[in-house]
């Protein structure tokens, strides 16, 4: 996937099932070194102050927790994340991870073209089921 198209990715977009297409991918790539910057992206992901605090009571101890769950905040808070926002997170003046971007684009891009993959061959059996059931029908 191409860089420009790869910034426009929704990563708060979920499957059939209601499953998110990309959060894990971006929780396991971003979380190890992000977990301690976790209310730092959350503001700049402009998460309410409340829900950052809230999310901090809940998971004192673990900032592993808190950063899980403040993407979790944000995917539910907006009906669009776009990639880039969170690239944009990363990289601010707060955060300070800017290195970390290039493995998550290189992850998303790759969870990107998986999904892509699936959909093309979910269609490609869908189209066939069509032909065959019109033989069939004849």
């Amino acid at each position: 996937m191409q860089f420009k198209l790869l910034f426009t990715v929704i990563i708060n977009s979920s499957d059939a099932n209601g499953q998110s297409l990309y959060f894990n991918t971006l929780y396991e790539t971003a979380c190890k070194e992000g977990q301690n910057k976790w209310q730092d992206i959350g503001n700049v992901l402009n998460l309410a102050a409340a829900d950052l605090t809230a999310i901090a009571k809940k998971h004192r101890d673990d900032p592993g927790d808190c950063f899980r769950e403040m993407l979790n905040k944000w995917f539910q808070s907006n009906e669009e994340c776009r990639f880039k926002d969170f690239i944009t997170a990363l990289k601010s003046k707060n955060v300070q991870l800017g290195h970390l971007v290039p493995q998550v684009k290189r992850d998303i891009s790759a969870r990107a073209k998986e999904i892509d993959d699936l959909e093309k061959k979910a269609k490609r059996k869908r189209l066939s089921g069509h032909k065959h059931q019109g033989t069939l029908s004849q």
